[in-house]
């Protein structure tokens, strides 16, 4: 069996604590991942699989990265 890795990027470690929380995309990688058992490829796959309408847009110079340990997604630089 084939093993592809997801191309979601990893937060530093702890990001979770000194970056803000993107809860909307947080929340749909979570279903996501207990109703498949896995992580999506990357973060479209999620709008695609109809747990979110849209990807939300980053702030400006900012992007979306996993806080893997906490399964939550953050806003980094």
């Amino acid at each position: 069996m084939d093993v592809i890795a997801d191309q979601i990027p990893t937060a530093p470690p702890n990001s979770s604590k000194s970056n803000p929380v993107d809860r909307a995309l947080t929340e749909a990688l979570q279903r996501y991942n207990e109703a498949t058992g896995k992580m999506p490829s990357d973060f479209s796959v999620l709008v695609t699989q109809k747990y979110l309408k849209a990807l939300p847009t980053p702030p400006p110079g900012k992007r979306f990265a996993l806080d893997r340990p906490h399964m939550q997604v953050v806003v980094i630089d």
